[in-house]
């Protein structure tokens, strides 16, 4: 499960967290990212999201109880807001999806866990977005995030045989398949 996952990849406090906008405003994912970190006492997390949706407003409480020290990311809806109100304690960086890309691929943004949702993935970590129940098109906003993160974590709700062919995620990269 993802809680185990996320201990196994060494979830600590100060950590940096990425995760990824395919499902737009019905990521949740980073949502149970951040119940789980909460459960288990994390503090001063920083979310690198490629987006942030109004799906994410809830995170609001992580922020302010500090599980989430500040967002290095596209900040939309809600969470722009409140960024954007100075009620963020660390200062938010405002990343557009190539800058972020950048930032990730010359390490001027250090990943320590990727959590990279996927529409269907093998038990080796190969994933595509181009199909199954919740296909979401290519993966490409998490490409830098699989290749350079210390830990690489894919969810997903359609597991298939391996090899998942074609795919845009390679299992090579992933550590641990949820």
């Amino acid at each position: 499960d993802l809680k185990t996952a996320l201990q196994k990849a060494g979830l600590r406090d100060g950590m940096v967290i990425s995760t990824h906008h395919h499902f737009r405003n019905g990521d949740l994912i980073a949502q149970q990212i951040f119940d789980i970190a909460h459960s288990l006492g994390i503090k001063n997390l920083v979310w690198s999201p490629s987006a942030s949706f109004d799906c994410h407003k809830p995170l609001i409480s992580y922020l302010e109880d500090g599980t989430i020290h500040h967002i290095e990311g596209s900040m939309n809806g809600a969470l722009g807001a409140f960024a954007s109100s100075g009620k963020m304690s660390g200062m938010g960086v405002l990343r557009s999806h190539g800058g972020r890309y950048q930032a990730i691929q010359d390490g001027e943004l250090k990943i320590d866990i990727a959590v990279i949702a996927a529409p269907t993935a093998d038990s080796f970590g190969n994933a595509t977005g181009d199909r199954g129940a919740t296909a979401c098109g290519l993966l490409g906003f998490a490409q830098a995030d699989a290749q350079f993160a210390n830990q690489v974590i894919v969810v997903t709700d359609h597991l298939v045989p391996f090899p998942c062919i074609p795919w845009q995620i390679h299992g090579n990269y992933v550590d641990y398949v949820v």
